[in-house]
């Protein structure tokens, strides 16, 4: 049996870009620590403004499911729902062990094509990209100062590249393209080079810029 005081947390990242550049970015999250589990999900929205419209709630709701080979969330209190058909396979690694737990990392959709049902508003379709990392070990031990994660599909998603550099006492980078990791990856704020691959970030258009104490 577990002891009351284990820690557990899952969370689940969304993400989708439409054609004409609007995007959407949706949490659904788990916390089970000292016996009490705490549950919340949110959805942020970008249009023609580029400016984020967000909202979160804490009610129950089932995470994303896999259903006949398509990804998908229901979000009632957020009046939306999500569907992704994945145009790649999905993969899984461990980022981080010890004595005290893991974090366990799995790329559900690297690439997919993605829906946007609103209650509010039009449908929104583009390409996306869907995530779930689970802790078991709380995020205060992990040997990790900085923290670098980002995502990209190409625009017929034939390709997709997924990278995470982690900095502190234990740094660390990962680079999956195409299902396949690269060796040795070099990430910046601007690129991503490994193996003879290079990708360049660029066009940036901030969604949240936010300090710690928010």
């Amino acid at each position: 049996m577990a002891p009351t005081n284990a820690f557990a947390f899952t969370k689940w990242y969304l993400d989708g870009v439409t054609p004409a550049g609007d995007t959407w970015i949706a949490y659904w999250t788990r916390l089970k620590w000292r016996g009490l589990p705490v549950q919340w999900h949110s959805i942020g929205r970008t249009g023609s403004s580029g400016l984020l419209r967000a909202s979160s709630s804490l009610s129950r709701v089932d995470p994303p499911a896999w259903h006949d080979g398509q990804l998908t969330w229901q979000a009632p209190a957020l009046g939306v729902a999500l569907d992704y058909r994945p145009e790649a396979d999905p993969f899984s690694r461990t980022l981080f062990h010890d004595e005290h737990g893991s974090v366990e990392w799995c790329c559900e959709a690297p690439a997919a094509r993605a829906t946007l049902r609103s209650e509010s508003g039009p449908t929104s379709e583009g390409l996306g990209y869907a995530e779930c990392i689970h802790f078991t070990v709380p995020p205060w031990r992990l040997p990790l100062h900085e923290l670098r994660w980002g995502r990209w599909i190409a625009a017929d998603a034939s390709h997709s590249m997924v990278w995470i550099d982690w900095q502190g006492p234990a740094p660390r980078s990962w680079a999956v393209l195409n299902g396949r990791d690269l060796v040795a990856p070099a990430v910046t704020d601007d690129s991503v080079v490994a193996e003879g691959s290079r990708l360049v970030v660029s066009d940036r258009q901030p969604l949240r810029s936010r300090v710690l104490a928010d």
